[in-house]
């Protein structure tokens, strides 16, 4: 159990608080002589100063008899502080320093003085904060321990979790910052010493760990130290050690305020005798238990407890508050639902004496819901501990009362207790204007700190000088030794917005006192409202037509939705004002005067919004009067006119306007020569017209003056034009402004007139035209193709004569030629006419340009010889031409190289051969320098006779007949080179096969099979029986032999004539075979036959038939 060890009797009475809400009186033997006194804790203040300070604890201990019956018989600092030494300790008070803000916790005992027993002692603390600053309590703060939930000591029976205090974040939560200040690492626990507290003084921590076995409320009591201000500050945590049996005990209000009677304070005269409080609407047990109020504790509200007769009472939830001094009281309370959960939460009661409160309240602004602080009367700014600086004193109702005035310096730190903000001199003058604070019986002869919400400035606003006479523009400085009374404001939301004053304009004379207006005539007004954020609404009719409203004097006007119309002569005073059924805001006041209608309105019009330049346009309009009445401008002689806000004086004056003229019944205004844009309006007896916008545009054409033609190459002025020749028209036309402009441009494509029989319009540039037939006739504008252009209207003629086409380029072909020394070439000049046509162009003259490598005769010829030097060489020809220059040319490169083949001579020119026999041919080239070479391996050799077939070769200048080639007769050859062909050059093939191995040809098998003496008549008419030629040698044939028909197989040969001729019919009808007869020219005889295929031979009859081949030797 935890106790509050304090509430001790001497021979009387010991009262215990514990968890379980069992405490009890148990009186001992009642005797009226005995003194009780009972010592009681205290928090106690005061300021820094170089004199000691008496902690006096006559008023602190209850006894129960008179004065001075006990005496102090024990004190002691309880916190870690060494300049909290007590300097003296007298009867019933101890003297401490107090030269530094600091926190000090002292144990006291007192006893009887009667009393002869010093055990028989009444023991308690007293806390004594010495600062400089009227707040020196911090919120109190409250926390639950709960068992069996971390162990983290060695003790298997200590279950209890430590709690982390985060003192920065708690405190926060409640308005109070503290991270600047310094934490004191001494914390107090006046219940008991045996939890463990440990203190991090950088970060603000404190861990509480409760001891071994403890249940209930446990209390630490910690300080902060602001050294920069001055100031220390007292604040405590009260911690319910609680079992986690059940779900616990919730607080519905964890810092509730408590007020008497539907006031947000309780009287004095209430306090000191005791009011009963119930904490039941601020907790609530989530498992629906009973809760009993356990305990209850304010240091500055020591008689403050649980009455004896609820002690015992487990439903109970109510104590008695007493108090004997104005403050707010901060009290401490636990309730225990007996199953092991606590809860503890925190009550401030604010103790005021209604005998020394002001008459006068706060002022709110219902509209925007804005709150206005009365200032405090002494009692109530110390009761709350609110800064102030000095007492003021004032006479309200004939009875004086004590006011807390303020410095400039502290004012703004006063208004933020309040949770405001230091009202503006509009806010302020607007109370005044309202009557509100007569209203709210404010102090009145008397200077208010204010806020010049301008310059960001505090100010003094004497209130005394009576509504709507306030210049808040000329406020004086506060003086810094003066005390004033304060203004603070608290406004709900940024959006809402108070009004604070109006402001009446009329439209003739804006920002006077006065106006004087012609009967009939309308006044525009316009009431504006200035709210205290620095805001304006323009309109305050737009803004909330059902509470502003406008008063006059007399009844001359009439208001309309612009403003009012004079109905009257005569004065009247007009003001308006805002929610004139609660004390109005009313603006300032216009006298207006009513008088004779005069000019009130009129209207402008123009003939053009656009003018060209040097024309004219007619001004006209409509001029009203305050009676109604109107007339026309152009019947007005007398009208001043005003050009870009400028008045018109005379020609000349101005820019853009030449001159404005009148004629007895129109006004005409003509522009300049400049281009732009102006701005006119009459105006009569400062009455202005509505502005007109007129712009000066380019002048306008009048006339087409002149029509030319030229050359659209040579841009040369003409009347004649070739066919083909392309030429364009240039107008000329005269404008308002008398300049001569090309008005060329502006005559669209179907504003031509032309005859298209002799000439073509272009499709992009349409004053562009081409002749395309000759027209030399006369016409209506002259000789030629008459041309007619239109424009607006207007046109104008020109005749051009079409001529004969003329030469526009010429050509020269071939465009490049490679021309051999010794050789020459004919140029031509190809000339090309403005009709398209083409021809040859003769009469040009020829240049070369190097004589050393071509030269050109009057003809186009160029020529070379065989001395010519190598290389390009330009020619050009120069002809007459009728347009330009008069001459066109044009050039061909010519390259001169060495001489070319001119001809081939082919040799020989006829020859003859056989099959398997090969020939070589000779060309011989002759060039252009006259020089030849043999160029038979160079040149392309080829047949030009039909009939070849692949066993004719020509490889070079090499022909080799095949033995499978089957064409008799005579075969064509040429040789080519570089596109020359040689002459024809024959070859006759016999029909024989010649044998290079033995020299030797061998003539085709006969065509019958033969015996031998029929072999031998083959052999001796070979020529004859094939129909050959063969030059002179056609009868020295003789039968193969076997001998020479093995040397010819091994050659190659008989195989392949064996093949050619296998399958073959002779004129018998009969295949030609593989055995041929041949004789045995070792034994001489005749009668062989010869395998042409495999090299073999056989014997056989004389009489026998076969088939023979004949040979002849070279």
């Amino acid at each position: 159990m935890l106790y509050n060890s304090k509430v001790i009797s001497i021979g009387l009475v010991t009262l215990a608080l514990n968890g379980c809400g069992t405490g009890e009186e148990e009186p001992s033997s009642p005797q009226d002589s005995i003194v009780e006194v009972v010592a009681q804790d205290a928090l106690l203040k005061t300021e820094i100063n170089d004199s000691g300070y008496i902690v006096d604890l006559s008023t602190i201990v209850l006894a129960n008899q008179s004065e001075n019956v006990f005496r102090l018989s024990d004190v002691s600092v309880i916190n870690s502080n060494s300049s909290c030494s007590p300097i003296s300790i007298e009867q019933q008070s101890f003297t401490i320093n107090r030269k530094q803000a600091t926190v000090c916790d002292y144990a006291y005992a007192v006893i009887a003085n009667n009393q002869t027993d010093v055990n028989e002692h009444s023991s308690g603390m007293v806390r004594v904060v010495v600062s400089d600053g009227d707040m020196f309590q911090l919120p109190a703060l409250s926390h639950v321990a709960k068992i069996n939930e971390v162990n983290t000591t060695t003790d298997p029976d200590y279950n209890y979790e430590p709690i982390q205090i985060n003192l920065i974040n708690e405190l926060s939560l409640v308005g109070t910052d503290v991270s600047n200040w310094t934490l004191s690492p001494s914390i107090t626990q006046p219940y008991t010493k045996g939890s463990l507290v440990n203190v991090d003084v950088t970060n603000h921590l404190i861990e509480y760990i409760p001891a071994p076995g403890t249940s209930g409320i446990d209390r630490l009591m910690y300080s902060y130290i602001d050294d920069s201000a001055g100031q220390a500050y007292s604040g405590v945590i009260d911690i319910a050690v609680a079992e986690n049996a059940n779900q616990g005990i919730e607080l519905l209000t964890p810092n509730a305020i408590y007020g008497l009677n539907g006031k947000t304070y309780v009287p004095l005269k209430d306090a000191i005798n005791g009011i009963e409080i119930d904490v039941s609407p601020y907790v609530n047990s989530l498992d629906g238990d009973d809760i009993q109020l356990i305990y209850v504790k304010s240091l500055t509200a020591p008689q403050t407890s649980i009455d004896g007769a609820n002690q015992n009472n487990l439903t109970n939830t109510k104590f008695t508050f007493k108090a004997s001094t104005q403050n707010v009281h901060f009290v401490t309370y636990a309730v225990s639902d007996h199953k092991g959960s606590y809860q503890i939460g925190h009550i401030s009661v604010t103790v005021l004496d209604e005998n020394d409160m002001a008459p006068w309240v706060d002022v709110t602004d219902e509209q925007s819901n804005t709150l206005f602080y009365a200032p405090k009367t002494l009692n109530v700014a110390i009761a709350n501990s609110y800064t102030f600086d000095e007492s003021i004193t004032t006479r309200v109702s004939g009875i004086n009362y004590s006011v807390a005035g303020l410095y400039s310096d502290s004012v703004i730190e006063y208004c933020s207790q309040l949770s405001a903000e230091l009202a503006t001199s509009e806010e302020l003058k607007s109370l005044v204007d309202r009557g509100w604070l007569n209203t709210a019986l404010w102090p009145q002869n008397s200077e208010y700190l204010v806020l010049d919400r301008i310059s960001g400035d505090i100010k003094i606003l004497d209130i005394s000088a009576g509504a709507y006479t306030i210049d808040i523009t000329t406020l004086d400085n506060p003086l810094s030794d003066i005390s004033y009374y304060p203004a603070c404001v608290e406004k709900s939301d940024a959006t809402d917005r108070m009004l604070v004053s109006l402001q009446l304009s009329a439209k003739l004379r804006s920002g006077t006192t006065s106006i004087s207006v012609p009967n009939g005539k309308s006044i525009n007004t316009t009431l504006t409202g200035y709210f205290n954020d620095g805001s304006v609404e323009n309109d305050m009719l737009l803004f909330d037509k059902s509470l502003t409203t406008f008063v006059q004097s007399s009844q001359l006007l009439t208001q309309d939705s612009f403003g009012f119309i004079a109905h009257t002569i005569g004065n009247t005073d007009l003001y308006g004002q805002y929610n004139a059924n609660k004390d109005p805001l009313r603006s300032n006041i216009i006298d207006i005067e009513v008088t004779t209608a005069v000019v009130t309105n009129g209207t402008l019009s123009v003939s053009s919004s656009t003018v060209p330049q040097g024309s004219t346009i007619t001004l006209d309009g409509q001029i009203e009067y305050s009676d109604n009445s109107s007339s026309l401008v152009s019947d007005e002689a007398s009208i001043t006119w005003m050009i870009d806000k400028s008045e018109y004086t005379g020609t000349g004056s101005h820019y853009y306007v030449d001159d404005i003229t009148y004629d007895g019944s129109n006004w005409t205004l003509k522009s300049s020569v400049n281009q732009g844009t102006f701005e006119i309006y009459w105006m009569i007896d400062g009455v202005e017209s509505n502005p007109k916008q007129v712009t000066i545009v380019e002048a306008v054409l009048v006339n087409l003056e002149s029509i030319v033609t030229k050359d659209s190459t040579s841009h040369l002025v003409a009347n004649e034009f070739a066919i083909g020749r392309p030429f364009y028209f240039t107008v000329m036309g005269i404008f308002t402004d008398g300049v001569s402009r090309d008005v060329t441009s502006m005559i669209e494509q179907q504003n031509w007139e032309y005859d298209s029989s002799y000439v073509n319009q272009s499709s992009t540039s349409f004053n562009q035209f081409t002749g395309h037939a000759v027209n030399r006739n006369p016409n209506d504008c002259g000789y030629g193709q008459p041309i007619k252009a239109w424009l607006n209207g207007l046109s104008i003629c020109k005749s051009v004569i079409i001529a004969e086409p003329y030469l526009m380029s010429v050509t020269l072909t071939p465009s490049h030629h490679i021309l051999p020394r010794g050789t020459s070439v004919d140029l031509t000049v190809i000339g090309t006419y403005s009709d398209a046509s083409s021809q040859t162009v003769s009469g040009c003259t020829w240049a070369s340009s190097n004589s050393n490598r071509a030269t050109v005769d009057v003809n186009g010829k160029v020529s070379t010889n065989a001395s010519s030097e190598l290389g390009d060489v330009n020619i050009t020809a120069e002809c007459n031409a009728r347009y330009g220059t008069g001459t066109l040319s044009s050039s061909t490169k010519i390259s001169v190289t060495g001489p070319s083949l001119v001809s081939i001579n082919a040799s020989p020119d006829s020859w003859r051969m056989s099959r398997l026999e090969t020939e070589k041919l000779t060309a011989i080239g002759t060039y252009s320098d006259g020089t030849t070479a043999d160029i038979s391996d160079t040149v392309s050799w080829s047949k030009t006779s039909s009939g070849y077939d692949s066993s004719l070769t020509i490889n070079g200048a090499q022909v080799t007949v095949g033995v499978g080639y089957t064409r008799s007769g005579s075969l064509d050859f040429v040789a080519k080179l570089n596109g020359i062909t040689s002459d024809t050059v024959t070859l006759t093939l016999y029909n024989s096969f010649y044998v290079s191995s033995n020299n030797m040809r061998i003539s085709f098998p006969s065509r019958s099979e033969l015996n031998w003496s029929g072999s031998k008549w083959f052999c001796g008419n070979v020529a004859s029986v094939q129909g050959e030629d063969w030059g002179g040698r056609d009868s020295d044939w003789g039968a193969l032999s076997l001998g020479t028909s093995e040397q010819i197989y091994n050659a190659g040969v008989a195989k392949e004539i064996h093949d050619m001729f296998v399958n073959q019919l002779n004129d018998d009808g009969k295949p030609y075979g593989t055995y041929y007869g041949v004789w045995n020219e070792k034994s001489g005889s005749e009668r062989y036959l010869y395998n042409m295929s495999n090299n073999s031979e056989s014997f056989t009859w004389k009489t026998d038939t076969s088939t023979f081949l004949c040979g002849q030797s070279f």
